[in-house]
């Protein structure tokens, strides 16, 4: 499987809710790393192994959800791709929607995902956040 193949593996299953596939195509030791200062938000951080993407995936269902997303085409190489994609979010607390770009860049390794960071419009989340 190419690197763009198993990034669209991991939405395929991120969209179906597959916890256990998600665990087969990331490594036991992925690291996920969401770049905003530390404690901002719930989903804020460095998560590490299986447990830990589950941690970061729960933070971020428990307070957003998906209004849109237009994904991007991906740039790759053999261990990287990016995705960027442009979207709207609801912050469920409070119903507010928050409009803007984030990118995903993932690590690859032979067989797995190794790790995966997001880069967002931290100050769009941010402003919705403190509302």
């Amino acid at each position: 499987m190419s690197a763009v193949e198993l990034v669209e593996e991991f939405y395929r299953l991120l969209a179906a809710r597959d916890r256990s596939g998600l665990h087969e195509i990331l490594s036991p030791d992925v690291v996920v790393q969401y770049h905003a200062q530390p404690g901002l938000f719930p989903w804020a951080g460095t998560f590490t192994g299986h447990d830990g993407f589950d941690t970061f995936l729960a933070a971020v269902g428990d307070h957003l959800e998906i209004v849109e997303a237009e994904r991007l085409d991906p740039i790759a190489t053999e261990t990287h791709v990016v995705v960027q994609t442009i979207g709207a979010w609801r912050l469920t607390r409070t119903g507010t929607t928050i409009r803007g770009a984030m990118c995903n860049i993932f690590h690859i390794g032979e067989t797995q995902i190794v790790a995966y960071e997001v880069y967002a419009d931290t100050a769009a989340f941010q402003a919705a956040w403190v509302e």
